[in-house]
């Protein structure tokens, strides 16, 4: 019996009729929803359905919330193969496009019911999710901890470990709290998401620990899984592959920066090369008003070369900030390599993780203000 797949079909189930729970459980990842993200998700939610004893319950459910638009589903490709291969049809899972918070949060104080919310590989909630910020009841997550400001309950639960992959991270919380619930399944969507983030359990600066390496082949040898670097081959191969569109090119791997209007889409082909594609101004334009942005920094890699760079799309209310925009960004070592009207690309030497501070920084510096609009 596929016990991960009854899980997430018990969830799915609940999250259509979820005001006839006492307790709702809800396991939010980040919103970029990476693969290491929605299986990091998926796998804590699994730990709290277990280790509750949730499997025949009428008062509690544990909602894995991948944190993405349903309509986008098909943009995932990674998350696609690796679940199928785990019998699980991503169909049958919650995402953020259905899923009311306001209306769990609002019923919760007039039906009584206790609402518990648990960060996976994020511990600041985007704006669009702050209506959760008391029922914060855990966090897990890789990155350190920044300007945490939460109503702290008696229960709470924080685990934050510098590694690679936060699948590692939740692999660590199994394996020391809850050991027995690994089945083929968890493991190998597990494996794969620390994979994709370590390049195959290869020892890469600044990506991969010892305790990835650690989790990463205990799960190979304990449940006899494929070898990592074909593994992290197929996958990467599916992460990297572009889609036609140029808008869903932004959308298919966007971090919007937290209350700050500012996205930072990652794409596999170069930033310079983007703009000169058919549609992709006018796509600009579309992500500005779609997520409320207006600055669009794009982080480019040419699947070829590798090389690396950095457009940067000014909303026309802010077309104004350019040259000071680029004079900053040269303070901070990123070099002017061309202009476009109101996009300029730059060289780039660092990941987007690095380059996301550097810009809310800069915006800082030229405290920009916006005209309401």
């Amino acid at each position: 019996m596929n016990e991960l797949k009854a899980f997430l079909d018990t969830s799915f189930y609940g999250s259509t009729c979820w005001n006839r729970f006492r307790v709702i459980h809800i396991v939010l990842g980040n919103h970029t929803c990476d693969l290491d993200t929605a299986i990091s998700a998926i796998a804590y939610g699994y730990l709290l359905y277990k280790k509750n004893g949730l499997e025949n319950s009428n008062d509690q459910v544990v909602f894995p919330v991948l944190n993405a638009e349903r309509k986008n589903l098909s943009l995932l490709l990674e998350h696609q193969y690796l679940l199928r291969k785990a019998g699980i049809d991503m169909g049958q899972l919650i995402y953020r496009s259905d899923i009311n918070f306001e209306e769990i949060i609002a019923s919760s104080i007039h039906m009584g019911i206790t609402v518990k919310t648990y960060l996976i590989n994020h511990h600041i909630l985007c704006q669009n999710d702050s209506i959760l910020a008391h029922s914060i009841c855990g966090i897990f997550d890789r990155r350190p901890i920044s300007n945490l400001k939460l109503v702290v309950p008696t229960d709470f639960t924080l685990r934050i470990e510098p590694v690679g992959s936060c699948a590692t991270v939740i692999a660590m919380e199994i394996y020391q709290t809850n050991q027995h619930i690994w089945n083929l399944e968890l493991a190998g969507i597990v494996y794969g998401a620390i994979l994709l983030h370590t390049k195959g359990l290869r020892q890469v600066k600044n990506k991969t620990t010892d305790q990835d390496m650690e989790i990463g082949l205990i799960l190979h040898r304990s449940f006899n899984l494929e070898e990592p670097i074909s593994t992290y081959a197929i996958l990467n191969d599916l992460r990297c592959r572009i889609p036609p569109d140029p808008y869903h090119m932004l959308i298919r791997d966007l971090f919007c920066g937290d209350y700050v209007p500012i996205a930072f889409p990652r794409i596999h082909i170069s930033a310079g090369t983007y703009i000169k594609k058919r549609g992709a101004k006018e796509s600009l334009n579309q992500l500005c008003s779609d997520k409320k942005v207006v600055l669009i920094v794009l982080i480019g890699t040419d699947p070829s070369s590798k090389n690396k760079d950095m457009g940067v799309f000014f909303d026309e209310i802010i077309q104004s900030h350019i040259t000071n925009f680029s004079e900053k960004l040269r303070e901070n070592d990123i070099l002017l390599r061309g202009t476009y009207y109101n996009y300029t690309v730059f060289d780039r030497k660092l990941t987007r993780e690095h380059t996301v501070p550097i810009i809310m920084k800069v915006w800082k510096e030229l405290n920009i203000i916006l005209p309401h609009h």
